[in-house]
């Protein structure tokens, strides 16, 4: 099987598994909206960051000539996701929802693409954390 098939393959399963995963994080963000801690007007707004990388992606995906950059495009676009999700949400649990993410790009083998994805990741959630504690006070030890 040649490389160009593999990375194919790996790409559709990729976009499968991240699918799933933004339909359950929006099945969380529906279902603070029935409990009445979220409003529609944000329940909408996450849901559309949450839906944008995987259209866009979906994009890059389709053309065979993106078939080696779509690893990268689509890892950085739900990058970009995890951060808005992260900025608008004081709820903890914010934080571990990226590396289901970046397990599933473990399929790549790309260990270059995963190290620095990762360093992006740790770097916004650290600025995140001293965002949380010196603008919003946020010095509970639950959130430490």
């Amino acid at each position: 099987m040649q490389q160009t098939e593999i990375t194919r393959r790996t790409n559709k399963r990729v976009m499968i598994a991240s699918f799933m995963l933004i339909l359950l994080a929006i099945l969380g963000y529906v279902m603070e909206l029935v409990r009445g801690t979220r409003d529609l007007s944000y329940v909408l707004l996450m849901s559309l960051s949450l839906l944008a990388p995987i259209g866009f992606s979906y994009i890059f995906y389709r053309h065979p000539k993106f078939i080696e950059a779509f690893k990268g495009i689509a890892l950085y676009s739900f990058i970009v996701s995890w951060m808005i999700m992260l900025s608008f949400s004081p709820k903890v649990i914010q934080y571990v929802l990226i590396f289901p993410l970046l397990v599933i790009y473990v399929l790549y083998c790309d260990y270059k693409l995963i190290r620095n994805a990762s360093i992006l990741v740790f770097v916004y959630g650290i600025v995140k954390v001293v965002l949380n504690i010196r603008l919003y006070g946020m010095t509970d030890s639950f959130m430490m």
